[in-house]
């Protein structure tokens, strides 16, 4: 166990971006604790160095959300880390032809459901559609569109404005996003 958490902070902190100074310090010191035998101590910092790379990563999601459309206004919504659900980051957008809330989620369980419907949205019936963004498929619901990026990441969005919840879907880089570890 402690051969592995040393190892697993050496591989995290030779990886880790320059950005990352404080992330690369609290891993050497989760390191310098292992060394000396100070096994809780080193677990707390490679807790510490994990909330911290979870919010370079949560910062990287949020520089998804496209910017509010011309006289609309965006308020940035709730945002989550949790293991075994993922991340997830959103916004709300108002205009006055109504509003839409978007959300982009990292690992998320609802990515292989979504899949899973948008390989058999033909079953779904009633006002279920395919509708497509560039090479991916979204599924459709009318008032929701969601759409999964690399089989892990859900984009979705719901709203009463229809044409500017799909122009805000369209103004995401979606080949980037695809790229977010």
């Amino acid at each position: 166990m402690t051969r592995a958490i040393l190892a697993v902070s050496v591989v995290l902190a030779s990886t880790l971006p320059v950005h990352a100074d404080e992330v690369t310090e609290v891993l050497t010191s989760a390191t310098e604790a292992y060394t000396d035998g100070d096994y809780r101590y080193a677990l707390e910092e490679l807790s510490y160095a994990q909330q911290l790379i979870n919010e370079l990563r949560q910062s990287q999601l949020e520089s998804f959300l496209p910017d509010a459309p011309a006289d609309w206004t965006r308020q940035d919504g709730q945002t989550y880390s949790q293991p075994g659900a993922g991340m997830s980051v959103s916004a709300v957008y108002r205009g006055s032809n109504g509003q839409f809330n978007l959300a982009i989620m990292l690992d998320s369980p609802q990515a292989a459901q979504i899949s899973s419907m948008l390989a058999n949205a033909a079953s779904l019936g009633g006002q279920t559609k395919i509708v497509r963004v560039g090479r991916t498929k979204f599924l459709d619901q009318g008032h929701q569109v969601s759409g999964v990026i690399d089989g892990r990441i859900v984009v979705q969005a719901s709203g009463s404005d229809k044409t500017a919840l799909m122009d805000a879907i369209e103004s995401i880089d979606l080949r980037a996003l695809a790229d977010v570890q």
